[in-house]
């Protein structure tokens, strides 16, 4: 169980930075073309609006089970003061580290729940990849899959609380650890945890593997736009 875990981890790191990269890689082809980076920031707010909305709402929906205050929510992408484009924003009232560490975090958990829905339905595993019978339904998999893995990491605002939080639960569980407490699984429990984070892992693999070959693509295409339109690589 602890080296599924482990590999979940790592996995989890891994998507995040190619993540990263792919909405980059996307935001400098658009620029390239256009040259207009407001317009180029709204067009790549409304490419992952689906994702946007899911994301937002994770946020709302945990924020108001913990009950704390919201304000207005937007899913539309909104221009701010500094000219940059907001793709999604959410309001919230006051409320202590622990409460917006988990609102933070809502987005994640959600987006591991469809990847682990999609992964069970449609068998998001590597031999997915090697059936050439690409179908409507394929590709509306790998879209959502790819939408999914680009919005579901909190943006570093949402993580912000973590930075209290999280070294406050680190000490608590060292010092539980240090005086004796554990925490014993009985066997059922334990394999089931084990089987989910298996499970879990095969897709996020895939998703790793599909957003890695996407990026290559992406990444031939800003070289050539280069090329052919005598401009530098713009980064965001």
């Amino acid at each position: 169980m602890i080296i599924q875990i482990l590999l979940f981890l790592i996995l989890l790191i891994l998507l995040y930075f190619i993540s990263k990269k792919i909405s980059s890689a996307i935001y400098t082809i658009f620029l390239l073309i256009s040259k207009n980076k407001h317009f180029t920031n709204i067009l790549l707010a409304l490419i992952f609006l689906p994702g946007t909305i899911l994301h937002e709402m994770s946020h709302f929906l945990v924020a108001t089970v913990l009950r704390v205050p919201t304000g207005n929510l937007s899913v539309l992408p909104e221009q701010e003061k500094e000219g940059e484009i907001k793709a999604g924003k959410l309001e919230l009232g006051k409320a202590d580290p622990f409460r917006y560490s988990l609102i933070g975090l809502a987005p994640i958990l959600t987006g591991l729940t469809v990847i682990f829905i999609l992964g069970k339905n449609y068998g998001l595993e590597l031999n997915f990849l090697l059936n050439f019978k690409i179908t409507v339904i394929q590709l509306a998999v790998f879209f959502v899959s790819i939408i999914i893995s680009v919005t579901m990491f909190s943006s570093r605002k949402d993580a912000e609380s973590l930075i209290i939080s999280g070294p406050i639960i680190l000490l608590i569980s060292i010092s539980l650890y240090l005086i004796g407490v554990r925490v014993i699984l009985n066997q059922n429990l334990a394999e089931a945890i084990t089987a989910f984070f298996t499970d879990i892992n095969k897709y996020l693999l895939f998703i790793l593997i599909l957003d890695w070959l996407l990026l290559i693509i992406l990444q031939l295409m800003v070289n050539l736009l280069s090329k052919i339109l005598g401009r530098k690589f713009i980064e965001r």
